[in-house]
């Protein structure tokens, strides 16, 4: 339901893309959800994952 309501503000505000880092073990959730990977990265906290969603 967050990640619906994300996406909503998004198209209200005229977004055309969401961007969001993902941790490795939720990676698999948000491309369930139309995500895609983008790139991984490294930051101190650990890896992530930099995941895509166009929105329609």
């Amino acid at each position: 339901m967050l990640v619906e309501y994300m996406e909503e503000l998004a198209q209200e505000n005229a977004l055309s893309e969401v961007t969001l880092h993902s941790s490795l073990t939720a990676q698999n959730f948000y491309t369930a959800l139309g995500y895609d990977c983008s790139e991984f990265q490294i930051h101190d906290e650990g890896p992530f994952v930099l995941m895509r969603k166009t929105l329609s």
